[in-house]
C-alpha cells in the first residue's frame, strides 16, 4: 500500500536518508525509530507531500506521490503530529474548522464518533469551551487523535503522537492502534509502550 524506493533526501546540505526502501502492506502497523536527525518525521511528511524527496520515489496505492495525486492521499490519510501548532481559538472551533475541510466533509456520521471518542480518551465536553492556548500538551495530543479517528481515515501516520500523554492512556491509544485490523499504521516513536506493542512492526533508522 505504501512504499519508498531509493529515496534520499538532504536538508541544508546535510544527508538524512540515503536510498531508503520500506514498504508497508494494507492493514500493517510499523514503526519508525532512530536517534534525532535520522529523517523519521520526513518519512512520514514525504507520503503527504510535505516534503519532497530528492532522489527515488514515494507510492501510496501503487501510485507515486504527486502534485496530482497527493490530494488523494491526503483525503484517505490522518496525520497527527507531535505538536498540534494551533494556539488561536476554541477547541470546538477547531473541530469545527477541520469538519468543514472539503476532504472532511463526507465523512458522514463522524461528528457523533467524535463525541464517543472523546468520551474513550477521557476527555470532558467543557474542553471544547476552552482556548487552544490553554489546553496541556496532552490534551492536545488526545484531541488531535480523537479527530483523527473520528473521521475514519483507513491510513494513520503518527508522529510522537503520544509524547506528552500519561502512561495509562498511553497504553489504551497504543492497544487501539495496534488491533484495528482495517487501517494501516505507520508511526514514528521512541518510546517502549509502541515499541513493544503486539502487532508491531519496528524499523530502525541510523546507525
Amino acid at each position: 500500500m505504501i512504499r519508498y524506493e531509493n529515496v534520499g533526501f538532504s536538508p541544508a546540505g546535510q544527508p538524512v536518508l540515503k536510498s531508503f526502501g520500506l514498504e508497508v502492506g494494507r492493514g500493517e502497523k510499523v514503526i519508525i525509530y532512530g536517534k534525532s536527525g535520522t529523517g523519521k518525521s520526513s518519512v512520514l511528511k514525504m507520503l503527504l507531500g510535505f516534503v519532497r524527496p530528492e532522489t527515488g520515489a514515494v507510492f501510496f496505492d501503487g501510485r507515486e506521490v504527486d502534485r496530482k495525486t497527493v490530494w488523494e492521499v491526503r483525503r484517505r490519510v490522518a496525520y497527527v503530529s507531535q505538536d498540534l501548532d494551533i494556539s488561536d481559538g476554541k477547541a470546538g472551533d477547531f473541530l469545527e474548522w477541520a469538519f468543514s475541510i472539503k476532504a472532511n466533509q463526507a465523512c458522514g456520521r463522524s461528528r457523533e464518533k467524535m463525541r464517543v471518542t472523546m468520551d474513550w480518551l477521557e476527555l470532558g465536553r467543557d474542553l471544547l469551551d476552552k482556548e487552544m492556548a490553554d489546553l496541556s500538551g496532552g490534551e492536545k495530543q488526545r484531541l488531535a487523535l480523537a479527530l483523527a479517528v473520528a473521521l475514519g481515515r483507513d491510513v494513520f501516520l503518527l508522529d510522537e503522537a503520544t509524547s506528552t500523554v500519561d502512561l495509562e492512556m498511553k497504553a489504551r491509544i497504543v492497544g487501539y492502534f495496534s488491533t484495528l485490523e482495517a487501517a494501516t499504521v505507520l508511526a514514528v516513536s521512541h518510546d517502549e509502550t509502541w515499541l513493544r506493542a503486539d502487532g508491531m512492526r519496528v524499523v530502525k533508522l541510523g546507525d
